[in-house]
């Protein structure tokens, strides 16, 4: 009965409030996430006076009280605007997370039924990505003896291990069903497209854009929860072996960008997972094709230097470089410095990077010098 410690689980509003604004999902959105029994934790807009008010009133609940999940349309008690809102609870965290979208009735029936189904799969997305927050701080500041401090890593393990098989379920069966608004949204484009008004051929060309951002986001969050899931198949890998299947699979970009790339020979052999290796290499010697500044052909170096009880390679470039400030920023999910107009992408690249190099045990930075290149350094211990 005596109590053995405390554990705490924060919300970091302003990287939600960040979520929200990436998403571009149309006009009016809304977001959040409650306690079953009716407390705010955050939502979006927010305001200060939100956190932790108690809405077991709202009308959310009621539908709640009836099914674990769904979807209804209905006006906000908090904005007056009329949404289509989706729902999802998880009672093993006491959690209710919710998203709304404008009900928008200038394009009719269709735009009604693909903002339902765009729901689900922003509600999806959202809820990963506060829960990653949540699991990520859960345990901070445990005040707790040894043996109850082993009992918290166990659980925090097997926390981590459910998250990861949500992430790579959800995006899996988010995949059919943005498929369907896809084929849809494309039809209604090409038989309608320069017969309605110019703002309904605006709205018809936005949501064309949002569903295929979202197909490649999907993609990549797929990408980033396979990385964390299952053993890595351990075995010696010849790290040059590795550069050159990653310089196979993008030799169409470096094609189109007239690049060159030189590997400093001889390279190592490592132990690890040679997939995820050749995944690796083929993300950082990407980056440096995709960062390339205009008035200047892009020249990539790959590299290892011998650093006693481990290896540590570079992969150098001259393109435009990263201000110090983003250096760590830049392996964050979704994190993308620069509009998608001018370097596309999702901002989960360097994400993976990181998550491979961790899986292996090593370290991963950046150093760059702004205008004039960034060389992405990595390390894998020589003894796994």
């Amino acid at each position: 009965g005596a109590a053995l410690g405390y554990a705490a689980a924060t919300v970091d509003v302003a990287y939600f409030e960040r979520f929200y604004r990436a998403l571009d999902v149309g006009p009016n959105p809304a977001m959040g996430v409650y306690m079953l029994d009716g407390s705010v934790l955050v939502r979006q807009p927010l305001k200060p006076e939100d956190v932790g008010a108690n809405l077991a009133a709202n009308p959310i609940y009621g539908h709640l009280a009836t099914a674990p999940y769904g979807t209804y349309r209905g006006r906000s008690g908090y904005d007056g605007t009329t949404r289509v809102v989706s729902y999802r609870s998880d009672e093993t965290r006491r959690l209710l997370v919710w998203v709304g979208i404008g009900a928008d009735e200038a394009l009719g029936q269709w735009r009604a039924r693909a903002l339902r189904t765009a729901a689900l799969a922003v509600a999806g997305l959202a809820a990963m990505a506060v829960l990653l927050t949540l699991l990520a701080r859960e345990f901070a500041g445990q005040r707790c003896a040894r043996g109850q401090l082993e009992a918290v890593n166990r659980r925090l393990a097997r926390s981590n291990a459910d998250l990861e098989q949500f992430a790579y379920i959800a995006s899996h069966d988010l995949k059919e069903p943005l498929r369907s608004i896809g084929s849809y949204v494309q039809l209604l484009q090409k038989r309608y497209q320069g017969r309605l008004d110019a703002d309904a051929d605006a709205f018809i060309g936005y949501a064309v854009d949002g569903v295929r951002r979202m197909q490649a986001i999907i993609a990549e969050l797929l990408a980033y929860s396979r990385v964390g899931i299952g053993d890595l198949t351990l075995a010696p890998v010849q790290s040059g072996a590795a550069v050159s299947a990653a310089l196979g699979n993008l030799k169409v970009a470096i094609a189109e960008a007239q690049a060159t790339v030189s590997v400093e020979r001889p390279l190592p052999m490592v132990i690890g997972d040679q997939v995820l290796l050749i995944s690796l290499f083929q993300n950082l010697i990407g980056n440096g094709i995709k960062y390339r500044r205009p008035d200047i052909r892009a020249a990539i170096t790959v590299g290892c230097q011998d650093r006693g009880t481990e290896w540590a390679f570079y992969v150098a470039d001259n393109g435009i470089g990263i201000e110090p400030e983003y250096h760590r920023q830049v392996f964050e999910v979704f994190k993308r410095l620069h509009p998608s107009d001018r370097y596309p992408g999702t901002g989960v690249g360097l994400a993976i990077c990181q998550r491979v190099v961790e899986r292996h045990g090593g370290r991963i930075w950046v150093e760059s010098t702004p205008g004039k290149g960034a060389t992405l350094w990595f390390t894998l211990a020589k003894q796994p």
